[in-house]
């Protein structure tokens, strides 16, 4: 292919959108921890979360939804059989005592450290949200590869009842959510959503922010806050060089668009491979030059579409 036919290919098929496919959705889990809400006033609050969950869970239709109010019920389900992919999201409160962070139950808490050491066998895909204030221990402990981590707050000690959890899940199920307007809302695109409202919520109140959500998908541990990102990029990066996270939150959805809801799970995995490859080319092309970059590029798109457009015609 002449340079210029290739330079043409690449830049118009990094705008194509995925067309719609025909194969059956594997069956993905849901599970819906529900914690001790101490006040009426809390209790209706994070029924009303909950309810946003199951809605979007039925709308997906390829999700089997849990509710678990126990520690012996959390503990015997982080046992059982792994899901394709797994959705965990703990609505209520949290506390930190300086040293541990835990999730209030009904009963007995559970802690960051216990909840890690339950999950460390569970290797599929698993997306964990913890709504609760003094949240943010949660993500170091859960951080690993293959999951996105997501917590109200950024440390044990910012101790207000949050309200990001809420701005997350109607997020889920608004059509303004959908950033990328790809025909789905990712979890990054409600996390971003939800933390920009939480902050609106301060903002207008005149109050200081007493919490400021993170969310980690590379497996470091760190997270990354909302206000790094400029639509659905990171525009900021750490003093010691880390890793942003976002990559692969982007690409994941509780409601899939029609394009992913006919991928099996090995396509969606080898295409997320892919896009995330052809991300990474994206500040290579002065090192690499252009001939180069281009061609790089082009064998890239050129299995990414034998991928979907493959499977299309099957």
């Amino acid at each position: 292919m002449e340079r210029i036919g290739m330079k043409r290919f690449v830049l118009l098929a990094w705008a194509l959108v995925a067309s719609a496919m025909g194969a059956e959705p594997e069956q993905r889990q849901l599970w819906l921890v529900m914690g001790a809400p101490g006040e009426e006033r809390f209790a209706k609050e994070f029924a009303a979360q909950a309810e946003s969950w199951r809605s979007e869970a039925e709308r997906a239709g390829d999700l089997n939804v849990l509710e678990i109010r126990s520690r012996d019920a959390l503990q015997a389900a982080c046992g059982s059989e792994q899901a394709v992919e797994l959705w965990m999201v703990l609505i209520g409160h949290g506390t930190f005592d300086g040293r541990t962070a835990k999730f209030n139950l009904e009963g007995p808490d559970v802690s960051a450290p216990e909840l890690a050491s339950w999950l460390a066998g569970r290797t599929n895909p698993l997306i964990l949200i913890h709504t609760g204030e003094c949240s943010g221990p949660f993500l170091p402990a859960l951080s690993a590869k293959n999951r996105v981590i997501i917590t109200a707050t950024q440390s044990g000690s910012e101790v207000v009842v949050t309200r990001f959890g809420g701005h997350l899940a109607e997020a889920l199920r608004e059509p303004l959510a959908d950033l990328n307007r790809d025909g789905a809302v990712s979890i990054l695109e409600a996390f971003l959503v939800g933390a920009q409202r939480t902050a609106e919520f301060y903002e207008q109140d005149r109050r200081l922010a007493s919490e400021h959500a993170l969310i980690d998908d590379n497996g470091d541990g760190k997270g990354t806050r909302a206000d790094w990102f400029e639509g659905l990029r990171v525009v900021r990066k750490s003093a010691d060089g880390t890793a942003a996270d976002g990559g692969r939150a982007r690409r994941l959805h509780l409601v899939p668009s029609a394009a992913d809801r006919g991928l099996t799970a090995e396509q969606r995995a080898r295409r997320d491979q892919l896009e995330e490859e052809i991300e990474a080319f994206r500040g290579r092309r002065a090192e690499m030059g252009d001939d180069a970059w281009f061609e790089a590029l082009e064998q890239k798109f050129l299995e990414l579409g034998v991928l979907l457009g493959g499977h299309q015609e099957s």
